[in-house]
């Protein structure tokens, strides 16, 4: 399909990596990664819908790619899991799967012309540049526009997050640089490129710092990037002595920076601290799960933690709900990526990195879960796929086809209006019961309007969004803190419904119901808690 029609595709591709990447939300109103997720959703819709839509009686015609088959075997896996898991956990990681296939099918519609290429690869570096001097302007001046978590995070509101992405993108820069012919660019694109290694720099991500370091090895060994190498790391050198500005920063005592925390955090990454004994923890409480379920897996999303609902390992995590499916799915993966090294060129040496750099950090993170990292997952599998054939879609499949997506997207903007909506709820109420759990008497009757306020949309929040997991929580532990039992034990028995393995949740309820005096009541919580823990313990 040559056409004008597939250099808009590829520009509504590029804005979304672009968009998802360097854009956020600047209130704590609604999470960043929903956000992030509408946006990329929404752009891979739109890039199909364009992409089908019917313009005459010829016929569409499709390229395909048997490497499509791995995401749709995890979709239809996940759909299936709904079974015995939980149901709207299981429709979530079928949503996903899907929207990256999706992602995938269109930047293989587009991704074999090398003009729609720059397009796409432009659009990542745009995003990642400007993710970039968010971080840097956060580092030396305290910006506070995002809500940050782990700082500095840009708009990723975790610095993980952020660096993992920003690594996985510094390949597509290498590609622009060796196929722009002008000099001039070449440095513009390679200064650009800095910027983003300065970022990942500061952040002092070590899983990100580790695929950085075999990205730099393996440009400095290949002739056409070698010397460019040293250009990109001009902004490291000349601005990496310069201290944060960030009070917060500076007080983690990591570095104060950005050489610092790279060589801190480098020096750091054998040891035992916090981190990497939580991830030790879960990975052997993952390792005992697979064990466990070695065929069916528990279930898609099912896999909890009393420390975190992630693993923090995205291959351990994938068998351990998915079982079979999802040994089979990393065995298909690895093996084509394999084979892929032999017929490499620039184009696909890039792509072949950037994967690459995504599977380093997916053993201690979980960016497949996540929009941006998880589009760069999609557009990489897309663009690094030879067309294996083509299908033909007749005038009356396209029209059915872009309905299809038309209802899709009808349904993606109701879904983000809904999450906007109930996470802005939840937001205001854990505002306002840390606000009153943070005064010297929470139980003073001046409170009392305050907290039915709280109440009042605590309950709206949970009607519109009863499966959220991070902020409903909040509000029932301040509930608890000051004695507001009964409500406390809702809202976690609320949550636990649909995240039930939760031990310090379960420990909570099992309090809740022994200080109101219901024994009976607390037994069967603390039971479960206790078991659970012993199961934590044992796995290690």
């Amino acid at each position: 399909m040559k056409s004008d029609r597939g250099t808009v595709v590829a520009a509504l591709l590029a804005a979304a990596i672009a968009a998802a990447a360097s854009l956020g939300v600047t209130h704590e109103g609604m999470l960043q990664d929903t956000f992030k997720s509408a946006v990329v959703a929404c752009g891979a819709l739109l890039a199909a819908l364009v992409f089908v839509w019917p313009r005459s009686e010829a016929p569409l015609i499709l390229r395909w790619h048997p490497v499509l088959l791995l995401p749709l075997l995890l979709a239809a896996y996940a759909f299936a899991s709904m079974a015995w898991a939980h149901p709207w956990l299981a429709g979530v990681e079928t949503v996903r799967w899907l929207v990256v296939a999706l992602l995938a099918c269109v930047a293989l519609q587009v991704l074999h012309d090398e003009a729609r290429r720059a397009v796409v690869a432009r659009g990542v570096a745009l995003g990642a540049t400007v993710a970039s001097l968010w971080v840097v302007l956060q580092f030396f001046f305290g910006l506070e526009l995002f809500p940050q978590g782990a700082r500095p995070a840009s708009t990723f509101v975790n610095r993980n997050f952020f660096a993992e992405f920003a690594v996985c993108a510094l390949p597509w820069f290498a590609w622009l640089v060796v196929r722009e012919r002008r000099r001039g660019n070449r440095i513009l694109i390679a200064l650009a490129a800095g910027v983003v290694v300065l970022a990942i720099g500061m952040t002092g991500a070590r899983a990100a710092l580790v695929a950085l370091g075999l990205l730099l090895a393996s440009a400095l060994l290949a002739r056409p990037t070698r010397s460019w190498v040293l250009v990109a790391l001009l902004p490291f050198v000349l601005l990496g002595t310069v201290p944060t500005g960030d009070a917060r920063i500076a007080a983690e005592q990591r570095g104060d920076t950005a050489i610092a925390r790279v060589f801190t955090r480098g020096a750091a990454i054998a040891s035992r601290d916090e981190a990497t004994t939580m991830r030790l923890d879960m990975w052997a409480a993952t390792a005992r799960t697979i064990a466990d379920h070695p065929l069916a897996g528990v279930g898609a999303g099912s896999w909890e933690h009393e420390a975190d609902y992630f693993a923090h390992n995205e291959f351990l995590q994938l068998v351990a709900e998915y079982g079979i499916v999802g040994w089979l799915f990393l065995a298909a993966l690895v093996t084509w990526l394999v084979r892929e090294v032999r017929t490499v060129d620039a184009w696909r040496a890039a792509l072949l990195a950037s994967l690459g750099a995504l599977l380093v950090v997916s053993a201690a993170g979980f960016p497949w879960h996540l929009a941006a990292t998880g589009a760069m997952f999609a557009l990489g599998l897309g663009g690094l796929a030879l067309p294996r054939g083509e299908i033909s879609l007749s005038r009356r499949s396209s029209i059915a086809t872009s309905a299809v997506i038309v209802v899709a997207l009808v349904l993606a903007a109701y879904a983000t209006v809904t999450a906007a909506r109930a996470e802005s709820r939840l937001a205001r109420a854990a505002r306002i019961a840390l606000e009153i759990g943070g005064t010297s008497n929470p139980n003073d009757v001046r409170w009392l309007p305050a907290k039915s306020e709280m109440l009042r949309l605590a309950d709206e929040g949970m009607r519109l969004h009863p499966h959220e997991r991070l902020m409903t929580p909040l509000v029932a532990d301040e509930l608890g803190r000051w004695g507001d039992w009964p409500n406390a034990i809702r809202i976690w028995e609320h949550v636990l419904r649909s995240h039930p393995n939760v031990a310090p949740m379960l420990a909570n309820v099992a309090r809740g119901y022994t200080a109101i005096g219901r024994p009976d009541l607390a037994a069967p919580y603390a039971e479960r808690a206790r078991l659970l823990r012993q199961m934590s313990s044992s796995k290690g």
